[in-house]
């Protein structure tokens, strides 16, 4: 349904004139959103699952720096890290993206996951041991 600039009557679509004060018309082309399609073969990168990824692979650099530095703190932000990546992919899974970057975010933010708890309960065990030496 259309209305009349002129009256404001509730006309069918396609009336060229108003029949309640006969003035006529014009109904303005719609213009569409040209969509711009991938290069062929290719689709476009989809953010969250990029910044899953990364959130995979700093969680992994993290456990790499904790095992020479702090590994506590290094730990914990690879867990948060993995958990945020695992997330995130199990999301983008369930809206029907299972291609190769959804499955790689998903293994490489358990395995920062993985890494991040191995690092903090080794640093911890570390922390406990060293902690009882220098008491005995």
């Amino acid at each position: 349904m259309i209305k009349c600039p002129k009256c404001g009557a509730e006309l069918a679509d396609g009336t060229t004139v108003c029949p309640k004060c006969g003035a006529p018309i014009t109904i303005a082309p719609t213009t569409l959103k040209e969509e711009t399609a991938p290069a062929a073969g290719k689709t476009p990168l989809d953010s969250k699952l990029a910044g899953a990824l990364a959130g995979g692979i700093i969680g992994i650099v993290a456990c790499i720096i904790g095992i020479f530095f702090a590994g506590i703190i290094c730990g914990c932000i690879a867990i948060a890290t993995g958990i945020a990546g695992i997330v995130t992919s199990t999301k983008a899974m369930k809206e029907g993206k299972r291609g190769g970057l959804t499955m790689a975010a998903l293994i490489v933010s358990i395995v920062s996951v993985g890494f991040g708890a191995i690092i903090l309960i080794l640093t911890i065990i570390s922390t406990i041991i060293a902690a009882a030496a220098a008491v005995a």
